[in-house]
């Protein structure tokens, strides 16, 4: 989120070298991390398909009501917010006529929140209705 904020001081190409370098110290760091392959089971091994999967975890998630609204609201605010992130820049400069460094702040500020939205829901997080809090919280986010 911080690339916005050094595209005042630098060229996109180095803009660019530093999400390419991040991108490789995450991947470096999943090598470095060992991954269990739980053995599949007789019914698994059958080549059933991807379709019966997916009906197979709606299944399961439709078991907990709880576990459905967070991830429905999730799924809602990705499918607003996402698409609409990308463009914050352009539409930073081109409206509101500030430079790289005011939507450098703007994104810095975004993240902050989502931290310490994030350890307010951990800590407080409304200790019977955590789910409902989370997808709450997680509705805001698109505000």
């Amino acid at each position: 989120m911080l690339g916005v904020a050094i595209l005042g001081f630098w060229s996109i190409e180095y803009v660019l070298f530093i999400d390419v370098l991040g991108a490789l110290i995450a991947n470096t760091a999943l090598l470095l991390v060992h991954i269990p392959q739980p053995q599949r089971q007789a019914e698994d091994t059958a080549g059933q398909g991807m379709w019966k999967e997916i009906r197979y975890g709606i299944k399961e998630l439709t078991k907990s009501r709880s576990l459905l609204v967070v991830t429905l609201a999730i799924a809602a605010v990705t499918v607003i917010y996402v698409p609409v992130s990308p463009l914050f820049p352009l539409m930073m400069r081109n409206h509101f006529g500030g430079d790289a460094l005011q939507a450098g702040s703007v994104e810095a500020a975004f993240a902050i929140g989502m931290l310490l939205g994030g350890l307010l829901l951990g800590t407080w997080g409304a200790k019977k209705k955590k789910a409902q809090s989370a997808a709450v919280l997680s509705c805001l986010v698109s505000v």
